[in-house]
């Protein structure tokens, strides 16, 4: 009985993905921490760079048709404007359980993607702050994404894709989603009905200066689902962090109650996360991204009826180890 209880606890916990050698990445029920970096650049439409040094030189190498890169140096209220595009890779390093874990992501990248943001407003709070609210890109300029997307996810199947490596934006670009790549396709967030994405920018430093750090918040749903898609279906959550897209929970939880979901005050999506926004250190060794943004997002996965069954055994088989200790 002894080695049955043993079994079926070993069992039920490799169902639930934890420690299997061929779920990747694993997702657990209930709340996993997304860890990630992303590196982009701004850009502006040519013809609204205007004659002064809003925008750098048009570069064909690393510049869509049509934009060009604003210039870090910029600052106050022409550094940033309606209509501008961010846009560039992101890397995952690491699926982990539970929100803002102890442990130390995975090394090995677990998503590569691409994003792409467009400035909907700018609201210019004092003297040097502002207020960024991104929408979804009219018309993407590097051709990635399409309809409500935001981002583009796929499982890596390039582990030697290096986002802090030289190259163009180009290949930087279709390295990270293994050049459309259906069978690695994972899956694609956007704004959706409730989410947001926007940024408080202080226009007082420079894009170039070692001091320069804007903090971005993102509540996203899942827009599409990749034949590679894992996760399960997902509870809603919020951004307790944050109160000015979508208030936090009456509960102050990362998930969303029932009053919650009724609740027209409160932003409930599939993703929520907060992350900081760097000059990036590479550039100089020739990375094509200008900036770096770091911080994770948070996901809640429901358990599959197949989960809870083996969750079931795994405390059966833990109730009869008690008694037979007990005995």
């Amino acid at each position: 009985m002894k080695k049955f209880a043993k079994m079926a606890v070993a069992t039920a916990i490799a169902g639930l993905g934890v420690g299997s050698a061929f779920a990747f990445p694993v997702f657990v029920p209930g709340t996993n921490s997304i860890e990630f970096q992303a590196y982009e650049n701004h850009y502006r439409s040519t013809a609204a760079c205007g004659i002064g040094n809003d925008c750098l030189p048009a570069d064909a190498a690393n510049d869509p048709t049509g934009y060009q890169r604003v210039n870090p140096a910029l600052t106050g209220a022409s550094s940033v404007i309606a209509g501008d595009i961010f846009a560039g890779t992101v890397k995952v390093t690491g699926v982990l359980p539970g929100a803002f874990p102890n442990n130390v992501p995975s090394a090995s990248m677990e998503f590569t993607g691409y994003f792409a943001q467009q400035v909907d407003t700018v609201t210019v709070t004092d003297a040097f702050n502002a207020i960024i609210k991104f929408k979804t890109v009219g018309t993407d300029p590097f051709g990635v994404l399409t309809g409500d997307e935001m981002f583009k996810l796929y499982l890596d199947t390039t582990p030697d894709y290096n986002a802090a490596a030289a190259g163009t934006t180009f290949a930087h670009i279709l390295a990270a989603t293994n050049g459309g790549s259906d069978t690695s396709f994972w899956g694609s967030l956007g704004i959706g009905k409730e989410g947001y994405a926007y940024t408080l920018d202080d226009l007082s430093i420079a894009g170039n200066d070692a001091n320069f750090a804007s903090k971005s918040y993102l509540g996203l749903d899942l827009i599409g689902k990749g034949s590679a898609y894992n996760a399960g279906d997902l509870k809603k959550v919020n951004d307790e962090s944050e109160s000015l897209a979508g208030g936090v929970t009456g509960s102050g939880a990362l998930v969303c109650d029932a009053a919650d979901l009724a609740n027209p005050a409160v932003s409930c999506v599939d993703f929520t996360g907060n992350a900081d926004i760097k000059k990036n250190t590479y550039y100089s060794l020739g990375a094509p991204f200008y900036y770096n943004v770091n911080d994770p997002l948070f996901l809640n996965k429901i358990p599959e009826p197949g989960s809870l069954a083996l969750m079931g055994l795994a405390l059966a088989g833990f109730g009869v180890v008690r008694r037979r200790k007990s005995a």
